[in-house]
């Protein structure tokens, strides 16, 4: 039987005596590339990683901001519970003054520029009363953040 070839493809041409037909051959013939297919499941495998990459680097970025909080909350809070410990009497003077050790051990964990400061003023006027406030400051790439803390201390009472 011969074949021949018709727009790219083999046929067999099966000249009997009572009838003519013409069928196509199996062959298949070999193209180098890649199909639709395999380009589509190429994309598809390529989003789900960029996906996967980006939402990994957004709760990274989010973990560190918020292990820095976590920090300067406990130095705010460390500050805090050392002056409630103290006298009323044995406060520092009031304004602005940088928090010292033991306290402050934990600034160096913080991006530098970092700060502590206390402050320190009479509540409502009340001298009986002081309003302390405590300021943790840090900047990580360029962008500046804080974490501030309250808290009122009484000359006769808790």
């Amino acid at each position: 039987m011969p074949f021949h070839k018709v727009n790219g493809k083999w046929l067999m041409v099966n000249r009997n005596r009572a009838k003519k037909s013409i069928h196509y051959s199996l062959f298949t013939i070999h193209r180098n590339g890649f199909t639709l297919v395999e380009v589509l499941i190429f994309l598809i495998l390529v989003l789900a990683m960029v996906t996967v990459l980006l939402i990994s680097s957004g709760s990274l970025r989010q973990s560190r901001n918020t292990n820095l909080q976590t920090i300067a909350a406990g130095i705010a809070t460390c500050e805090i519970e050392r002056l409630r410990d103290l006298a009323y009497d044995s406060l520092p003077a009031d304004g602005t003054v940088a928090i010292g050790s033991p306290c402050a051990s934990d600034l160096a964990k913080l991006p530098t520029p970092s700060s502590a400061n206390l402050t320190l003023a009479n509540y409502q006027s009340d001298v009986n009363i002081k309003q302390i406030t405590i300021v943790v400051s840090w900047t990580e790439s360029g962008v500046a953040d804080n974490i501030q803390m309250d808290t009122l201390k009484a000359k006769y009472g808790t």
